[in-house]
């Protein structure tokens, strides 16, 4: 259901940006929000907690702070 769901996900974006959705994963899309979503025990929770940063949506900010720490292991 995951992957089902991913897949699709990854389709859309890949039409908006009108490319294909191999460019779109390989390109777009980050590994560690592919791992993260993909992962049935991630609680995403606290990615969406705390102040959003200056310029950036709730969701733009939740991405910065998985790719943080991601980075930080």
């Amino acid at each position: 259901m995951r992957a089902a769901a991913l897949k699709q996900s990854i389709a859309a974006s890949a039409r908006f940006l009108a490319d294909t959705p191999t460019v779109c994963k390989g390109s777009y899309v980050h590994p560690s929000l592919q791992e993260a979503f993909m992962d049935v025990a991630f609680d995403a929770t606290f990615l969406f907690t705390g102040p959003r940063r200056a310029g950036l949506t709730r969701g733009e900010t939740a991405l910065l702070r998985l790719l943080r720490q991601e980075a930080g292991k």
